[in-house]
């Protein structure tokens, strides 16, 4: 039997998941308050006792670690290692755009996940959904304007799902693109935790590191 946990403090809405031989327990998530991040861990420890669990149980620790939140990546990370320390469990870091992704569904073979960033900033990157869904550029940051001629660009359709508090794309009137509303929901990124964990040497804290800075160039 396994307990496997995921932690998002990165995008808000934060949230954290515990599934269990990969039954879905609990999941919850809530806006990006301060209460919420401080009291995450003794929260987790409430619900792995509702169902007769409790931390020392816990196998394995996915923590999206960004980009996203400066803050929210350090508090998310810092109790992922705290957790995985203790426990002496696998930890791994999931990409803020590859969460987004792997819920995404998408009605052709390639599509663009978007994430707001820093002011007239996002993070890009095109993803492949064949068989699975894997990513074919590199995360990029981008200058909104930078963003609008890219996928101008683009001659067929393509979906692009956008995590932004803002409406960054209203005033976007390209036919061959297609805009959806995306957020982190922990209970579906558990299959990203299994494949990070075998695609992962060594699944330790000491390679646990925050995703924050991206190179500015579109890869194959």
């Amino acid at each position: 039997m396994s307990l496997n946990l995921i932690i998002n403090t990165a995008v808000e809405p934060f949230g954290f998941s515990l599934a269990k031989d990969g039954r879905c327990l609990v999941s919850i998530k809530q806006g990006g308050d301060r209460h919420f991040s401080e009291s995450m861990i003794s929260m987790i420890d409430q619900y792995c006792r509702l169902y007769a669990q409790g931390l020392c149980d816990i196998d394995s620790i996915g923590v999206v670690n960004g980009p996203g939140s400066y803050t929210g990546i350090r508090i998310g990370v810092s109790y992922a290692k705290t957790l995985a320390y203790s426990l002496n469990c696998p930890v791994v870091g999931l990409s803020s755009l590859e969460s987004l992704a792997v819920q995404s569904i998408s009605q052709s073979s390639v599509f663009a996940v978007i994430l707001s960033a820093k002011p007239q900033h996002v993070y890009f990157q095109l993803f492949n959904c064949v068989n699975t869904i894997n990513p074919i550029s590199d995360l990029v940051l981008l200058h909104i304007d930078d963003c609008f001629n890219l996928l101008e660009s683009f001659k067929s359709r393509l979906d692009c799902f956008v995590c932004s508090k803002l409406p960054l794309f209203d005033r976007c009137s390209f036919q061959h693109l297609q805009f959806h509303s995306v957020d982190i929901d922990c209970s579906r990124l558990f299959v990203l935790l299994n494949k990070t964990l075998q695609a992962v040497t060594d699944p330790s804290v000491k390679n646990l590191s925050l995703n924050y800075i991206c190179q500015p160039k579109i890869g194959a």
